[in-house]
């Protein structure tokens, strides 16, 4: 599909998923580099065994999953997991800790964030603490989760987030 990244080389299969074993966080950035200076749109996702067990029940998030361009830890369940099967064991970055690098990364390079989830006011009070220790990193965006995800609802939220542009949306 045209404006879609091709996904990072070197995916596994865990548990029908596909896995890309990161080593570490510039990895990702790297790719997330590559992407935004291509002016494509990639879907990076970070995969923890709660969420490997609900893509298991649900076809909708397996497919979701098995078409992102990379899928990362964010978790010690699936590190364990591909360890015992062989597989190559990538490194832990939840999201709670990774987020801190992404907005580092973020300001150095010059890309614009947009926060999208949680209750209402967590999108901010998350958008003020990151930019509390990254100030040169431009949040292009905030929005809480508790909206409908179809019709008008979740049309004026799309709407939102491309009229801001951000090079990087954080749901």
């Amino acid at each position: 599909i045209e404006g879609i990244a091709a996904p990072m080389a070197g995916a596994v299969e865990f548990l029908g998923l596909t896995v890309h074993p990161v080593k570490h966080a510039d990895e990702v950035h790297a790719y997330m580099r590559g992407v935004i200076q291509d002016r494509k749109k990639a879907i990076l996702y970070n995969l923890n065994i709660h969420a490997c067990r609900l893509a298991l029940r649900h076809a909708w998030l397996y497919d979701f999953v098995r078409k992102s361009q990379l899928d990362f830890r964010d978790g010690d369940g699936v590190r364990w997991g591909m360890k015992m099967l062989g597989l190559p064991c990538p490194v832990k970055m939840a999201t709670t800790r990774w987020i801190w690098r992404l907005a580092e990364f973020s300001a150095r390079e010059g890309f614009r964030i947009f926060l999208l989830g949680g209750c209402p006011g967590i999108a901010d009070e998350a958008a003020r603490e990151i930019k509390k220790q990254s100030p040169l990193l431009e949040i292009a965006g905030v929005h809480h989760g508790y909206f409908d995800k179809e019709g008008p609802e979740n049309t004026k939220i799309v709407e939102a987030v491309n009229r801001a542009a951000p090079d990087i949306l954080v749901v």
